[in-house]
């Protein structure tokens, strides 16, 4: 699980993910009718993902738990220059569906991550920690 504070400021995590092999990258997260793309930026090095820059629509998100994929994409694609340009899509599930299917049927995405993130103001975190660490 991904922990986020909610603020739209640039914030840092690190994941591991399936290997990348292009370069660029979006992140996506359910929303209450669809889904909401943002392009993003991470250092990546053996399998993980390290310092995720991104600047998120998060303020409003308090203790909220959400569904989150992250795909590696060819940054030549018109819908990722669509959503870089725009500095983030609201897609209604359908039109998600569509643009995933365009970018998959020429080959230029790849899902490298795919799980959840809450957002949350709380101080300890390591109640959150489920899975070790």
């Amino acid at each position: 699980m991904l922990i986020l504070r909610p603020q739209n400021t640039a914030q840092s995590l690190a994941t591991r993910c399936r290997p990348i092999t292009f370069d660029a990258f979006l992140y996506v997260y359910k929303v209450s009718f669809g889904y909401y793309a943002q392009s993003v930026s991470f250092n990546y090095t053996d399998g993980q993902i390290s310092t995720i820059s991104l600047s998120l629509p998060l303020s409003d998100l308090d203790e909220e738990k959400r569904d989150v994929r992250i795909f590696s994409v060819d940054s030549s694609n018109s819908v990722y220059t669509d959503i870089f340009n725009n500095g983030g899509i609201q897609y209604n599930s359908d039109d998600w569906l569509q643009a995933l299917g365009e970018m998959d049927t020429a080959e230029e995405i790849k899902e490298i991550f795919r799980g959840s993130m809450l957002v949350t103001d709380q101080t300890d975190l390591n109640k959150y920690k489920v899975y070790g660490n």
